[in-house]
C-alpha cells in the first residue's frame, strides 16, 4: 500500500464510527475514534514509502473526512486551530518542580538528536507528581463538552501500558505573550519543516534547537495530524520525514505556563 493509499485507507477508518457514535457521546466519540485510528500509524504501518507525494493532496484527502468535518463544527480549535492560550490541560512531566528545562532537540518526528541535549519529552507522564516541572510538556486544548483533553481521551481509548494510573490532570494556562507556531495542515507543516531543515538519511527534519530560539511551541492540529501521521511529504524535491505525533498537541519548547492547577486525578 503506497502512501496515498493509506491516506484514504485512513479517512475511512476515521468515518467507520460515524453512524455509530451516539449523538449525546459528540465530540468524545469521535475525538476517541480519531485517537484510536491514528494510533495505530506507527514507522512499520505503511508498507510501501518509496512514495512521498505533495503536501496539498495529504491536506485535501483528510479534507474529505466526515469526522473531522463533523468535529470541526464541534471544536474547531482542536481541528484547525489556533490554540487557545488560556485553555490548557496537560500532564504533567515526570521531574521535580524546579528542575532545569532542556531544549528538545529530538522531538516527537523522531528527529535525531542534534548532539547538544536530548529530548525531556520522555521524561512527560501523567503520573508525574507532585507539580509540572520546567523541563518541557505536551499540552492539549479542553473539548467543548466536558473537562478532557484529547491526551487524556487517547489514553483511555488506546489502553496504553506506557502511563498506568493514577493520572494527574493539570490545567496549565499559558502566558499571553507565548509564542506558538500554528501547524493546521500538512502544507503548513511542509513549510515549517523547510524553514527549519535538519538533513539526515536523505530525510528532512525539523530543527528543533532552532525553532526554540523563534518560538515556545509548535501546535497541530487534528487535521495536521490526520493528513501527515506517517507520511512522506515531498517539497522542492526534497523528502520531508514521516512524524509520529497520533493526537493533535502542542509540543512545548520552553517553559511558558503561568499558576498550573491540579484539576483532576484519574484513579
Amino acid at each position: 500500500m503506497n502512501q496515498w493509499e493509506s491516506l484514504r485507507q485512513r479517512v475511512a477508518d476515521l468515518d467507520a464510527a460515524v453512524g455509530p457514535v451516539a449523538e449525546g457521546d459528540w465530540p468524545r466519540g469521535g475525538l476517541a475514534q480519531a485517537a484510536w485510528v491514528l494510533d495505530a500509524i506507527t514507522h512499520t504501518s505503511i508498507a510501501d514509502r518509496s512514495e512521498a507525494i505533495e503536501p496539498a493532496v495529504a491536506d485535501a484527502v483528510a479534507g474529505t473526512s466526515v469526522l473531522l468535518s463533523r468535529l470541526r463544527a464541534l471544536a474547531p480549535e482542536i481541528v484547525d486551530g489556533p490554540v487557545a492560550l488560556d485553555r490548557r490541560s496537560g500532564w504533567a512531566p515526570a521531574r521535580r518542580p524546579g528542575s532545569s528545562f532542556r531544549v528538545p532537540c529530538c522531538g516527537p518526528c523522531r528527529t535525531p538528536t542534534c548532539g547538544r541535549q536530548r529530548s525531556s519529552m520522555s521524561g512527560i507522564s501523567p503520573t508525574s507528581r507532585p507539580a509540572p516541572s520546567r523541563s518541557g510538556a505536551a499540552c492539549t486544548p479542553r473539548p467543548p463538552s466536558g473537562g478532557e483533553g484529547l491526551w487524556e481521551i487517547h489514553l483511555d481509548t488506546t489502553r496504553t501500558s506506557l502511563f498506568p494510573r493514577p493520572w494527574y490532570v493539570w490545567a496549565a494556562p499559558a502566558r499571553p505573550d507565548a509564542r506558538v507556531r500554528e501547524i493546521p495542515t500538512a502544507a503548513a507543516w511542509a513549510e515549517f519543516v523547510s524553514s527549519y531543515p535538519l538533513e539526515h538519511d536523505g530525510l528532512i527534519y525539523p530543527d528543533w534547537c532552532r525553532v526554540a530560539r523563534d518560538y515556545d511551541g509548535v501546535h497541530l492540529t487534528l487535521h495536521a495530524v490526520a493528513a501527515t501521521q506517517g507520511i512522506e511529504l515531498r517539497v522542492d524535491g526534497a523528502t520531508i520525514a514521516a512524524p509520529y505525533y497520533g493526537v493533535e498537541s502542542t509540543f512545548w519548547l520552553h517553559w511558558a505556563f503561568s499558576a498550573p492547577q491540579l484539576r483532576r486525578v484519574v484513579a
